[in-house]
């Protein structure tokens, strides 16, 4: 369940994140995503990944350990076990859904759609080379509201 003041959670953790580059281990899509979950709702359902590496190899070798080739599969599963509600195909997104996408400009070493966040413009947005990319929601391939 979200805080009463989530949105307020939320814009502070955007602000803090606008500039930040992606760094594998510390502002990849999981841990972006997570951190949004729990400014949201002190939820963390992406805990376990936190210092757990910091490359795509050490990334892929952590989520080999659950039987996943990517973080898509390890966000869709780790989903699936929460409360959080996956929207059908066409729903209206809000601020704060968390979606998936097939996205440029991530990383090189990117690997699978990035998870990001849908931002008050209606945009969704991840972490990217320079700090947070924007791109069109209706790009995303899933969509889930905490």
């Amino acid at each position: 369940m979200k805080y009463l003041t989530w949105n307020r959670h939320l814009d502070l953790y955007l602000i803090d994140r606008i500039s930040m580059p992606f760094k594998w281990g510390h502002n990849d899509c999981g841990l972006f995503v997570n951190g949004a979950i729990k400014a949201m709702s002190g939820m963390s359902p992406g805990f376990f990944l936190e210092g757990k590496y910091d490359s795509k190899v050490g990334a892929l070798r952590f989520l080999a350990k659950f039987k996943l080739k990517t973080f898509e599969e390890m966000i869709v599963k780790l989903f699936s076990e929460t409360t959080m509600q996956l929207l059908p195909q066409g729903d209206a997104v809000m601020y704060g859904d968390i979606v998936l996408a097939d996205i440029d400009n991530i990383d090189q070493k990117a690997v699978g759609a990035t998870a990001g966040v849908v931002d008050r413009d209606g945009l969704s947005i991840f972490p990217g080379k320079e700090g947070l990319v924007k791109i069109a929601v209706t790009e995303a391939k899933s969509v889930w509201r905490v």
